[in-house]
């Protein structure tokens, strides 16, 4: 149980981290082609993807799967879609 709230609690706190450092190139849409995979693959294509720079802790998301995203959209889509 500690371990999923920990996890929750890293997922949140990733997905604050990109709002706030893509908030600015918000609007603009990219191509994004990420398959499912482990969230530290994922996120690592989806920085590469989409110009952002992310930072999250590897304990708080071991062993999270991720969603395939693909198509035009902003970061924050993928993202959200992703997770």
């Amino acid at each position: 149980m500690r371990r999923r709230v920990l996890r929750v609690l890293g997922l949140w706190l990733l997905s604050s981290i990109v709002w706030a450092l893509g908030h600015a190139a918000e609007a603009i849409q990219k191509s994004f082609d990420l398959p499912a995979d482990a969230i530290e693959k994922s996120l690592k294509r989806f920085a590469v993807q989409s110009g952002l720079q992310v930072l999250f802790p590897t304990d708080a998301v071991a062993g999270v799967q991720t969603q395939s995203v693909r198509g035009e959209m902003t970061s924050r889509q993928a993202l959200d879609r992703m997770l």
